[in-house]
């Protein structure tokens, strides 16, 4: 059922997938060192982590679990720095179906550019919760509330799921 959710081995990289175990090590160690420093800075307009740029999730559902798995450590550091941060905030991991390279980690709080907050995403359905059995795995100690997303591909004239994760105990919530 899940991996339905995310058919787009086109968009993988197109050479071959070597050093498998060094690159996964590298991006588990990535997400753990990560880090927010005291005084966050001024304000964070929709910043995010990446854990899969080149898009290597794409391959296969196992490839793109490793990353999504990073991006869970990415948010709990958050959620355990919250006193670095002296805005309310919102934070929420975003898995977009059509590639995997788009998934990632967010952190977005009041700002000088103007954007938008809280960030209330439109047309989600939050009653979807094909993804609840993976993201309760990852983040056990969260309530979580997981919204899905119908998105047309213009360029290549395809449907698309995305998915936002979030849990209203860690910062302001998503939803109105």
């Amino acid at each position: 059922m899940i991996l339905e959710l995310f058919q787009s081995r086109h968009k993988a990289p197109r050479k071959k997938f070597r050093g498998k175990a060094r690159y996964f090590r590298k991006i588990t160690r990535s997400a753990r060192e990560f880090s927010l420093a005291p005084g966050v800075g001024p304000y964070c307009d929709f910043w995010h982590y990446h854990a899969d740029w080149p898009g290597w999730g794409n391959i296969s559902w196992s490839i793109r679990f490793a990353h999504i798995k990073a991006l869970a450590e990415v948010f709990c550091t958050i959620d355990k720095s919250r006193n670095f941060i002296s805005k309310p905030f919102q934070c929420w991991i975003l898995i977009v179906g059509r590639d995997a390279g788009e998934d990632a980690t967010f952190l977005h709080t009041p700002n000088a550019n103007g954007t938008i907050f809280p960030f209330i995403p439109e047309m989600v359905d939050w009653h979807d919760d094909r993804l609840l059995p993976v993201f309760k795995d990852l983040l056990p100690d969260y309530t979580l509330r997981i919204g899905h997303v119908r998105s047309l591909d213009e360029e290549e004239g395809m449907a698309y799921s995305s998915f936002f994760i979030y849990s209203p105990e860690v910062g302001v919530p998503l939803e109105e």
